[in-house]
């Protein structure tokens, strides 16, 4: 089957985030310090694979697959904490005073990468729209070539099957760590538009699935929240989303709420 691309002109009108190195991982939304979701590699394993399962529904169809995630979850590294805990030398804390910044990291659109990849969808098939209201992560995410992933106990099985061949050796130290360099081909099919806060306005694009895992007490309207990941969605397309909406908001929205096995992980069908 031949793809083809759009003409520049009918790209969607919004402007994809940028900054000179310098500002990559500065945090130019200081004002909304709880609203991303602090996350790590693998927290949302259990939606993903649903992700996985719902994608397969639209490949094959001659259309792009259109993925929005919205709220990309960020996990906060401080590198003297790393320093000590690598090292055990307490004379490490004199690095406190050239300024040791935290990184903020973001996993889950390169765990959604290998989902689309694992259903056999190609670079060319699909584009992932990757949002968040804090530029930082954009921009982390933008920057990304290599992931350095910290294994818990659990994560075995789920790592064995992300992006598997392009594990590099385990490193030694305090955490287990292991990097992986994610494809360029697949990495280059994220697009982050500038920030955006949920709450206040849909997505850019509507997609066949919108992803966002926000928990609990990081959204003060869950009906705004809802209304607009609704928004941001084809009809007949999927909202997959953490906790229960009320089943007048539901209604509201016209959504079908769709009964799966894990309690964590909320689908809705828009129709």
């Amino acid at each position: 089957m031949v793809w083809a691309r759009k003409p520049l002109e009918e790209k969607p009108d919004f402007k994809e985030v940028k900054a000179r190195p310098w500002e990559r991982f500065a945090d130019h939304f200081r004002e909304h310090p709880q609203k991303p979701i602090v996350t790590s590699f693998g927290r949302n394993h259990l939606a993903m694979e649903e992700f996985g399962r719902r994608l397969l529904e639209f490949k094959d169809k001659g259309e792009r697959v259109i993925i929005n995630e919205i709220g990309l979850g960020i996990e906060e590294r401080n590198k003297l904490d790393e320093l000590i805990k690598e090292s055990g030398v307490v004379e490490k804390l004199s690095l406190i005073e050239r300024g040791v910044k935290r990184v903020n990291i973001s996993f889950e659109p390169f765990e959604l990468l290998n989902q689309i990849r694992n259903a056999g969808i190609t670079p060319e098939e699909f584009t992932l729209y990757a949002m968040d209201i804090r530029q930082d992560v954009l921009l982390a995410v933008k920057s990304s070539k290599v992931l350095k992933i910290r294994l818990a106990g659990g994560d075995g099985e789920y790592f064995k099957r992300f992006f598997p061949e392009f594990h590099g050796k385990e490193e030694k130290g305090f955490w287990r760590v292991v990097s992986v360099k994610i494809p360029k081909e697949y990495r280059e099919r994220i697009v982050c538009p500038k920030p955006l806060d949920i709450e206040k306005g849909p997505a850019p694009v509507k997609a066949d699935i919108t992803f966002s895992f926000i928990y609990g007490g990081s959204v003060s309207s869950e009906e705004a929240y809802l209304g607009n990941l609704i928004e941001s969605t084809k009809e007949g397309g999927y909202v997959m989303c953490w906790g229960d909406f009320n089943e007048k908001v539901a209604d509201r929205f016209n959504v079908e709420r769709i009964p799966i096995s894990n309690y964590f992980v909320r689908v809705y069908r828009v129709r």
